[in-house]
C-alpha cells in the first residue's frame, strides 16, 4: 500500500518575511491545524482566507490574551499590532500559528 502526501511548498518571500518578523518581533512561530480556512476579516478581500491566528497579550488587560485570525497578507499587520500592545512585565509574548494547509 503506498501513501499519498500533497505538500505545499510555501514562497520563499513568505518564508523570509515571517523568519524576519520572528526574529524582530521576538514572535514565537508553530503550526496548527486548529485554524478555520474562512474568509479574513482583517482586510475583507475578496478571496482572503485566514492562514494564520495571532496571539497577543494587550496592554490594556493582561489576563485576557487576544486572538486574532488573518490571511497571509494582513500576518505582518496584525503581528505589529499584537507587538505594539504588549506591556512591559507581560506574561505572553506574541504566538503565530501558522495553518498546516499553508505552511
Amino acid at each position: 500500500m503506498t501513501t499519498s502526501y500533497t505538500t505545499t511548498i510555501p514562497d520563499p518571500a513568505e518564508v523570509v518575511a515571517l523568519r524576519l518578523l520572528a526574529a524582530v518581533f521576538d514572535v514565537t512561530v508553530s503550526i496548527s491545524d486548529q485554524i478555520p480556512r474562512v474568509a479574513c476579516d482583517v482586510c475583507g478581500l475578496e478571496g482572503a482566507e485566514t492562514a494564520a491566528r495571532v496571539h497577543g497579550d494587550p496592554a490594556e488587560d493582561s489576563t485576557a490574551p487576544t486572538c486574532t485570525d488573518c490571511c497571509v497578507t494582513c500576518i505582518p499587520h496584525v503581528v505589529r499590532a499584537a507587538h505594539w500592545e504588549l506591556r512591559d512585565g507581560s506574561r505572553r509574548g506574541v504566538r503565530l500559528e501558522v495553518a498546516s494547509w499553508a505552511a
